[in-house]
């Protein structure tokens, strides 16, 4: 193997050579060429770098260039990296700080604050403690934490701080109970500490140069740092301003209101108190834009414009009237959010949903003086302060002689501090029938009930026992016919403790005053008040009560002047007519039932009076005048389902633990059989270890005989307590003998009653609450578990005082002051106000 090495000197000379012999070619050639000045230029013949220095020289330079292009890039990647640590660093540190407020976690906010401006760290604590750190309640605003954004992060050069731009979400009310959302923007800074990014205060503190806006009748001072927002809300304040001056004609119009803007956290505190918005000097500072936010677009700030609106027109009203914190404190809310809603600074607070309750749970505008001497400062603390939103209302929307000014004025004047509610509110309502029928008139309007109902009105009238002047406790016969709107009086009576049942068909009336045996008698509407005769055999003064139906037959109780129990008697209207109304006692004195239409009868071994008493009766099936037909079994509770069918409870001895089956027999089979056996309604109950019993039991026997209610109670024997036990409604249909658990109040039924007519029809179920002593009418759609609707009163009226029409589309319930109706197919309600000043009773009847 040979090398044939060469030298940088050869490779020099060879280059020479090469470049003399192209040189001279270019020569021989005529190389030239003339340039645009016309001189002659000759190539040059200057000595060349071989090509293989320059391929080298490129090659490193772009080495270098490209091992700059990529330590630069790795630079910028390590940035981009130590950056996106750092954006998702303070961005956990932002979740936590409004985890914190969420929470209203105090330590867990204090550890996320900066300790470099201690001051600062202070007011920030402060701010923390108000509750209003994010909430912007005070000013109509609700913060809506979920939705929190972070729009953007901008970190400084040295990447030690960082400047957060964030949107809360804030939720407004429009009304209806809807809401509608709107964004706030604010920055807040952060900068790096040992552990976690913290809360810190901005480099540059915005500017606080001040600022005027001068209108008619405010002057509104901020510093340019609020200018974006304040230099439109002082004009707009103004404006709002002027049209209270409008609406409130009668009250002074403010001229010289001073309202300050401040970058004061206390300030948001401040709005929720009632004594710091209704001092007499018109001077009122408000919390600044910039700390509650700024407005990203026009729906946000008109907003934020109606929240400031509504401060500073509470302010305004206040000073006009007089009025400072805090006697009839609700009241008083109750005319600023009238008076605001008004302006179309926010909606009013009620529904047509809360009408309607006091429809269904009625009181009366006197009931409402409950809250006239309390100084509640915020409404929502006092239970049942929206009813005197509703008085306010009514009163305004009703009287002539009243104002929002003049209301105001009249809570601002002492004299007002000191007269009773029901001076204030005769000083603006007639007193009376006539006040209560305004008031029922004004609650169906803001219900929007019809005056013409979407079915028929019934053929049949209403007859309710009223007493006809105040303070007269007698009571008269009146008939209200629903289709004329009339009410009449139909029969003087001049009686007290009267009571009124509907003979079977609605034909006519039965009416006896209690605990007397001076007027026992039957009224139908063709022939009047028909008295009834006693038998010759009581005693001279008997007390009498209505102890239910033989078919047609009013029953009566025949008690002597100590109570106790003599006889057991009834009254056949038909014999009315020809022979004249007389009370005939029955053989004997044992507990019956009747069939529907009096034909057959269950009667017990056990007198009338011992039947509750009792925890077996032997049964016998008689015909209608309780002659033995054959033995019918033993049970409680006996009952009709028609006219053939009858049955009974018994318990069921062969269970470990005893509980009720209902037994079934018919007049051509009188031996009952087991129709529902405990283990199918034990399924719909809670488990037990004791057993339940049968404490009441209403049949549907108004035609169908297709329902049975059970009302079912369990617990120890010696309870001393209601609460103790636990109770259940069980209804048992006859088509499937299938048996369903009805949703009702722990209580025990008073009267059930189911609508005749065909269809399933309706169910409606009188309740008494042992704690409070109201009335509760619970009606179903059958075979519905869930009730559709309630009613409620506040004593014991609606036990006796419902009846259903003979066309079961229509249900009554009478109180006191106005008599209801109640459509259930079409959930249509009605109320008339007779021109009496009590009544008690109500039943459907003939006209």
């Amino acid at each position: 193997m040979s090398f044939e090495w060469q030298t940088e000197e050869e490779k020099w000379e060879e280059a020479r050579e090469d470049a003399r012999a192209r040189g001279e070619a270019r020569a021989r050639g005529g190389a030239r060429a003339r340039d645009g000045a016309g001189l002659i230029s000759i190539a040059s013949d200057k000595r060349r770098w071989p090509r293989r220095w320059v391929l080298l020289v490129g090659a490193a330079g772009l080495f270098i260039v490209l091992g700059f292009l990529l330590v630069r890039r790795q630079i910028n990647e390590r940035v981009s990296d130590i950056s996106a640590s750092i954006i998702n660093d303070v961005n956990t540190s932002v979740d936590v700080l409004h985890e914190a407020v969420r929470r209203d976690d105090f330590e867990l906010f204090v550890n996320l604050l900066s300790g470099r401006d201690l001051q600062w760290a202070d007011e920030q604590q402060a701010w923390f403690r108000t509750g209003a750190y994010l909430d912007r309640a005070s000013l109509g605003l609700t913060w809506l934490p979920a939705q929190t954004q972070v729009i953007t992060i901008t970190l400084s050069p040295d990447l030690l701080a960082a400047d957060v731009l964030i949107q809360e979400q804030y939720a407004i009310a429009v009304g209806n109970q809807q809401t509608q959302t709107i964004s706030l923007q604010h920055q807040e800074t952060y900068r790096q500490g040992r552990t976690s990014w913290l809360l810190s205060p901005p480099e540059s503190p915005p500017s606080t140069e001040p600022k005027t806006y001068q209108g008619m009748h405010l002057t509104l001072h901020y510093t340019a740092a609020d200018e974006p927002t304040a230099a439109r809300l002082g004009p707009d304040l103004d404006k709002k301003l002027a049209a209270f001056c409008g609406l409130a004609a009668d009250l002074a119009c403010p001229t010289a209101m001073q309202v300050t803007l401040a970058a004061d956290v206390a300030q948001l505190a401040n709005l929720k108190q009632l004594g710091w918005l209704t001092q007499p000097e018109p001077k009122l500072a408000l919390p600044a834009p910039s700390l509650v936010g700024s407005p990203t677009d026009e729906a946000a700030y008109q907003a934020l414009f109606r929240g400031y609106a509504s401060t500073v027109v509470t302010a305004a009203a206040s000073q006009a009237a007089g009025y400072q914190c805090c006697p009839h404190s609700v009241y008083f809310l109750a005319l600023r959010d009238y008076l605001l809603h008004r302006l179309g600074l926010q909606p009013w607070p009620l529904t047509a949903a809360d009408y309607e309750r006091i429809l269904d749970d009625p009181f009366e505008p006197l009931d409402a003086g409950i809250h006239w001497p309390g100084s509640v400062l915020d409404p929502e603390e006092a239970a049942d302060a929206w009813q005197a939103y509703v008085v306010v209302h009514f009163i305004l929307a009703e009287s002539r002689e009243a104002s929002v000014g003049r209301l105001l004025r009249s809570l601002g004047e002492d004299s007002g501090f000191n007269n009773s509610f029901s001076f204030w509110l005769y000083s603006f309502l007639p007193t009376g029938p006539a006040t209560t029928r305004l008031w029922f008139q004004f609650l169906q309007e803001q219900v929007g009930t019809a005056s013409h109902p979407p079915v028929p009105w019934p053929e049949e009238v209403i007859y309710r026992l009223c007493a006809p002047q105040m303070n007269d406790f007698s009571l008269d016969l009146y008939a209200l016919n629903p289709a004329a709107g009339s009410f009449i009086q139909t029969q003087p009576l001049g009686r007290a403790r009267l009571s009124l049942t509907p003979l079977p068909g609605d034909d006519g009336l039965f009416i006896l005053e209690n605990g007397s045996s001076s007027l026992v008698s039957l009224w139908r509407a063709d022939q009047g008040l028909q008295p009834v005769t006693l038998p010759e055999n009581l005693p001279p003064t008997p007390i009498l009560f209505y102890a239910g139906q033989a078919g047609a037959s009013p029953l009566v109780t025949v008690f002597n002047g100590e109570l106790a129990f003599l006889h057991l008697g009834r009254i056949d209207p038909t014999a009315c007519a020809t022979e004249g109304c007389a009370l005939a006692l029955l053989p004997n004195d044992q507990y019956t039932v009747w069939s529907p239409d009096g034909e057959h009868a269950l009667v017990s071994n056990v007198s009338w009076a011992r039947r509750q008493h009792t925890p077996v009766h032997q049964l016998t099936l008689t015909d209608g005048d309780q002659q033995p037909l054959a033995d019918a079994g033993s049970g409680i509770f006996p009952f009709w389902l028609d006219a053939e069918t009858f049955g009974y409870v018994r318990l069921d001895e062969s269970r470990d633990l005893p509980q009720p089956a209902l037994y079934l027999g018919t007049t051509a089979q009188p031996t009952a059989t087991l129709w529902i056996e405990p283990d199918t309604w034990l399924p719909a109950l809670p488990a037990t270890s004791h057993t339940w019993m049968v404490v009441g039991l209403w049949a549907d026997t108004a035609g169908r005989g297709r329902y049975l209610l059970l009302d079912l109670q369990h617990g120890a024997q010696n309870s001393q307590t209601q609460g103790d036990r636990q109770r259940a409604l069980l209804l048992v249909d006859r088509r499937d003998n299938s048996v369903m658990r009805l949703t009702a109040m722990n209580e025990v039924v008073a009267e059930a009653r189911f609508s005749p007519g065909e269809g399933d029809g309706w169910l409606a179920v009188a309740q008494i609450d042992s704690g409070s002593g109201k009335s509760y009418l619970t009606l179903y759609d059958l075979p519905q578990p869930q009730p559709i609707r309630q009613f409620s009163s506040p004593n014991h009226t609606l036990v006796s005082n419902f009846d259903w029409a003979a066309d079961g589309q229509w249900l009554v319930r009478g109180e006191a002051n106005f008599t209801a109706l109640f459509a259930p197919a079409s959930n249509y309600q009605r109320i008339f106000v007779p021109d009496a000043d009590f009544c008690s009773y109500a039943a459907w009847g003939n006209k």
